[in-house]
């Protein structure tokens, strides 16, 4: 391993709550192909964590143009690079979750408990 990166980043790689996010993410995606998410509430509530990552982060910090930049190498049709980009995009979204958590975590401040009065005039 790189001996510059800290415990906390390689290991949220593989954390439990990255896998956790990443297979809620993944697999909440998928439900317009099993469900009609319009019939249920539940199925549009579920799904929306899913489409916000996809639009914020796949398409508005263009990880899409990177997917699609490898249109020409691989074969095959663009919507299994679609499919890639996105399982890409969740799992380095899940990731940068993790980090980010753990790093709030670390580094919260803590409650000052002394008291200044400014009497100054």
């Amino acid at each position: 391993m790189n001996n510059h990166t800290s415990p906390a980043t390689r290991s949220a790689w593989t954390a439990r709550s990255t896998l956790v996010l990443f297979g809620f993410l993944a697999l909440t995606a998928q439900l317009p192909v099993v469900v009609d998410i319009y019939s249920n509430v539940v199925f549009r509530l579920l799904f929306i964590p899913a489409y916000l990552v996809s639009l914020l982060v796949y398409e508005g910090l263009g990880i899409e143009h990177i997917i699609y930049a490898f249109d020409g190498v691989f074969p095959g049709e663009q919507t299994a690079l679609w499919e890639v980009g996105q399982i890409v995009t969740y799992y380095l979204f899940a990731v940068s979750a993790t980090w980010l958590g753990r790093w709030l975590e670390t580094h919260k401040q803590k409650p000052n408990h002394q008291t200044s009065s400014n009497k100054g005039g």
